[in-house]
């Protein structure tokens, strides 16, 4: 059910306000309320002399659907496809899409993973994705995608079998995923991107991880041989990695495919739901209002 539309938008100013009203142009909060006049509330800034709305600068400036509405697909965003949502809301396809992404690529422009010192555990999946969504300017440009597309072994971008590496911080479980083209020559700027000061980290045994224990934030590095049937010794396993990389696939199934244009911004999705959970809704809007 839609939410109410006044409803929907007080919600939407306690977290786009919530530091007071301000100007978007100056950053003055010398503000006079014009009152309401459309889908939100008019202001006027004393010290440049602009005039804004609620919406102003925002992705929702040029929106020609209520707020409730756009509140209804990111509430729905993680159960049901855009088909779905597009059927339900009596919209067509192709708008509820637009806002499908926009809220995917906010989240990925302003959303920033924090980092830690602690034990962690880093693994790999693949994602077979290629260009759903993309009309080929030449008819038959490209050979049908056939299920022999599903090869055995590790992938890359460029064969549409997309490395996602998973980080999970064993002592708050906070989860990142990466979407990433290339995994061999990126393993050292996580390390620095994410680890903080000293890491102890757990990993399968293939051979990106092999220089791990040289890197300066890394004081112990820990391994299990999958290809030899070797699971867990003791503290010694990735299977936090594998419950994310199981949570992942689930969502994405939903969907019936996704381009690997797009994948990062749908792995950000199901990553926000696992780190805040029933607070991801909150927390992805708070994202990508701000």
């Amino acid at each position: 059910m839609v939410i109410d539309e006044e409803e929907a938008l007080n919600f939407y100013r306690s977290l786009h306000w919530s530091c007071g009203v301000y100007c978007p142009s100056c950053g003055s909060f010398e503000i006079n309320n014009r009152g309401g006049r459309g889908r939100g509330k008019r202001y006027y800034c004393e010290d440049c002399g602009t005039f804004f709305n609620d919406f102003t600068g925002t992705f929702l400036e040029r929106s020609k659907i209520p707020f409730g509405e756009v509140l209804w697909i990111l509430t729905n965003i993680h159960n049901k496809s855009v088909k779905q949502m597009a059927e339900e809301l009596g919209h067509n396809r192709k708008t509820v899409a637009r806002y499908h992404k926009l809220i995917r690529d906010l989240l990925e422009k302003n959303h920033v993973d924090s980092s830690f010192d602690g034990t962690f555990e880093f693994d790999e999946t693949y994602i077979i994705a290629g260009r759903k969504g993309i009309k080929k300017n030449v008819p038959f440009d490209e050979p049908p995608r056939r299920r022999a597309l599903k090869r055995r072994g590790r992938g890359t971008y460029d064969v549409d079998k997309l490395p996602v590496f998973t980080i999970v911080h064993r002592g708050t479980k906070y989860t990142i995923f990466l979407v990433l083209k290339n995994l061999r020559k990126v393993v050292d700027g996580i390390v620095d991107e994410f680890v903080k000061n000293e890491a102890i980290v757990h990993t399968d045994e293939y051979v990106i991880y092999n220089n791990l224990i040289n890197h300066e934030k890394v004081v112990a590095h820990y391994t299990v041989n999958h290809g030899e049937g070797e699971y867990a010794k003791g503290e010694n396993h990735v299977n936090n990695d594998e419950n994310r990389h199981s949570l992942l696939r689930r969502f994405l199934r939903i969907f019936r495919g996704v381009s690997k244009d797009n994948l990062q911004g749908y792995t950000l999705l199901e990553q926000f739901r696992i780190n805040y959970k029933t607070d991801s809704y909150d927390m992805i809007l708070q994202t990508i209002v701000e």
